[in-house]
């Protein structure tokens, strides 16, 4: 339940017991940098949440998990279908490995965030949400070496988180980073918006991130503009040219 714009308040079970689809998150292969076996050992205190899935767009939808771990009742007339489905939440998991994230893994972090509500956020709404950035945030951390997190390094660090969402964009197919079986595209993006998404991403990866100098929130295309130190010839206006 949403009682004003900054709050959410959700009723939720709290389980200390990992179920079998969230082990696979500490047993995978992985280069081994991050998350780190600290991290991972926290990270497996936190537990998970039950909590109902709430409203969908449409009783055809699929659910975005199937956990065995947990079974609905028979369908019953006087049952409402939103009831139906409930889902297990990693939020505190998630937010213990968010705070183990660099300085500069939170600045692309952000920076990421601010080009999805400038750019995509017009297009897709929250659809496309800041879940799917920090899920493949989190993913383009343990595949890549930590030596490229740098100050210099910024925005070609967004343009391979982009890159990693172009890839499951193409795929069909967004993995959850603690949860096995899950494809958080499903019940949000339809196969036709995945390829316009997928699309504008491209643009915004081949214009070599030409983009942040129209991102006007935190006046950052001025800032961008007073410290680059060469003429900047502006490109044709990049959210128009993704919208069409």
């Amino acid at each position: 339940m949403t009682s004003d714009e900054k709050f959410d308040h959700v009723q939720a079970y709290h389980c200390d017991q990992l179920p079998k689809e969230f082990k696979f998150m500490f047993n995978r292969p992985r280069p081994g940098h991050w998350p780190r076996p600290d991290t991972l050992v926290g990270a497996r205190q936190t537990g998970v949440f039950l909590v109902p899935q709430g409203y969908t767009e449409s009783p055809s939808k699929q659910t975005m998990s199937r956990s065995t771990a947990f079974m609905v009742p028979s369908k019953l007339t006087s049952y409402p279908y939103s009831k139906w489905q409930w889902r297990f939440s990693t939020s505190l998991m998630e937010r213990f490995l968010i705070f183990d994230f660099s300085p500069v893994q939170v600045k692309v972090y952000t920076l990421t965030k601010i080009i999805r509500k400038t750019f995509l956020k017009p297009v897709f709404g929250d659809r496309f949400s800041t879940f799917h950035i920090k899920t493949a945030m989190m993913f383009t951390i343990e595949n890549y070496p930590l030596d490229i997190w740098r100050e210099d390094n910024i925005v070609q660090c967004v343009s391979l988180l982009l890159a990693t969402t172009k890839r499951w964009l193409k795929q069909k197919y967004c993995p959850h980073f603690t949860i096995s079986g899950v494809n958080l595209f499903i019940g949000k993006l339809n196969n036709w918006e995945l390829s316009k998404l997928c699309s504008i991403i491209s643009i915004l990866i081949n214009t070599e991130m030409q983009c942040l100098f129209y991102t006007r929130m935190d006046n950052k295309n001025l800032r961008l503009l007073q410290y680059s130190g060469h003429q900047y010839i502006p490109c044709q206006n990049i959210c128009t040219k993704a919208q069409t």
